[in-house]
């Protein structure tokens, strides 16, 4: 692709992707114009230092507009289904995402990762093994800083990126060096007409991939036939493969035969994050670097915030922080992640706005591993009525009152996880706001106490 031979451009849509895409093809001397619905849109005072205003047109999608275009640049919050851009995909006109003006442009290979969960976790755990490995690497896409800001970067050894089904819809030319789908579990299911049509926009991620890397135990996340492969696994692997094997009573990643690390050296808990790891270690096994440099470099990673994250260990409990578990299948991971390493039981709490979700799925591992639930927020009725007869469960106001009964029914060797499987809006700005004010409540009411 090469942007100069596109005569009108309108970039839809501002916020970070739009405005890196701005700023962007500022940089090529490349014209352009957004638009954007929104009257105020975030990044509109940085784009307008530098884009007339004739150029910037706000209030609603232009149809008129984008109908004249020969390229339109999608933001990846605007879904395809808008009636404008519909009619736009109709007429024929080209809509891509930034994903393909990345791949246009990047002067280094690219792996690539997605997932319906623990996307953002393998992502970091890539970067940090290459980087102590001694491999120059810049981390980006869906994780934080936006795919084309990334460019203006220092040309790395490669560049690992997070994708999310949203960039996918529109990714056509990406053709990374290693691809990646961790899992695949219902989630966005109000964009789209199906649960295959969400499946599909995660494998676009493999086309043209030169190696594939794919969880064995999911058959939704196996690549095409004809692509070279790799997987990871919850049990002993074949050859020239990773997952895990048992050697004198103790539980090691390995790659086929060769144990390279013990679980128990992992910061990373529970049987999710062996897997995380597992994940991580097959897609950086691919750029050459050795199986001791990987075990290394996952001793050293302590994971991110809110996702599984140990807040406190405070008289023989842990309290853990995984307010990213804003779907059933993050929920279901950290569960079964966590239970067959728990001493004891596990009080979880959950609520939030459950996006249609059905939480029935949730039944089987919490009368497996939890002595009680605790639940919260908009949909706290639903969620009650789909797992009352699962586990003793209560109703609760909030995040704080959900701490002060956790605490209450805590016993020596339990866990406390806070995994709502549902999105935090109803009562906070974003997941990382609920995961604060959990952490805060933790420090407050069970290690502060008096």
């Amino acid at each position: 692709m090469n942007l100069a031979e596109y005569k009108n451009i309108v970039i839809v849509g501002l916020g970070k992707t739009g405005t890196s895409c701005c700023k962007f093809l500022h940089g090529l001397n490349i014209n352009f114009i957004v638009n954007d619905s929104r009257t105020n849109p975030p990044g509109l005072a940085e784009v307008q230092t530098f884009l007339p205003q004739d150029r910037i047109i706000l209030g609603q999608f232009e149809k008129t507009l984008l109908l004249k275009a020969d390229l339109v640049i999608l933001s990846q919050g605007i879904p395809l289904q808008d009636p404008v851009i519909a009619s736009v995909q109709q007429a024929g006109i080209n809509i891509i995402s930034d994903v393909d003006i990345f791949a246009a442009y990047a002067k280094a290979p690219i792996i690539a990762i997605t997932g319906s969960n623990a996307k953002s976790t393998v992502t970091s755990l890539v970067g940090h093994v290459l980087k102590q490995s001694g491999v120059d690497v810049v981390v980006g896409g869906n994780i934080g800083i936006p795919l084309l800001d990334i460019l203006s970067q220092v040309i790395p050894a490669y560049y690992v990126v997070e994708l999310s089904n949203f960039q996918l819809e529109l990714t056509h030319e990406l053709n990374a060096f290693v691809a990646c789908i961790l899992n695949l579990s219902p989630d966005h299911m109000d964009r789209y007409a199906s649960y295959q049509d969400y499946v599909a926009t995660k494998q676009r991620i493999y086309q043209n991939c030169d190696k594939a890397i794919y969880f064995l135990e999911d058959e939704l996340t196996y690549p095409p036939k004809d692509i070279s492969k790799v997987y990871f696994s919850g049990n002993k692997p074949n050859a020239n493969n990773f997952g895990l094997q048992i050697k004198n009573n103790e539980i090691f990643l390995s790659y086929g035969d060769h144990a390279f690390v013990n679980v128990n050296e992992l910061p990373l808990p529970g049987r999710h994050g062996w897997m995380n790891a597992l994940a991580a270690a097959a897609i950086c096994f691919q750029t050459g670097i050795t199986l001791t440099q990987i075990a290394s470099a996952l001793k050293t990673f302590i994971g991110l915030e809110h996702r599984c994250q140990l807040v406190a260990r405070h008289n023989q409990i842990d309290w853990i922080n995984d307010s990213k578990g804003t779907n059933i299948g993050a929920t279901l991971a950290a569960l079964r992640g966590l239970g067959p390493t728990c001493q004891g039981k596990i009080i979880l709490i959950l609520g939030g706005r459950g996006k249609g979700a059905d939480f029935t799925e949730l039944a089987e591992p919490i009368k497996q591993y939890c002595k009680s639930l605790l639940v919260y927020g908009e949909d706290a009725n639903k969620i009650k009525q789909a797992l009352q007869d699962s586990s003793e469960l209560a109703v609760v106001k909030g995040v704080t009152d959900a701490v002060i009964a956790a605490n209450a029914k805590t016993c020596p060797g339990d866990i406390v996880l806070f995994s709502p499987a549902c999105a935090s809006f109803d009562m906070f700005e974003n997941f990382e706001q609920r995961g604060y004010a959990f952490m805060a409540d933790v420090k407050e009411i069970v290690i502060n106490a008096k």
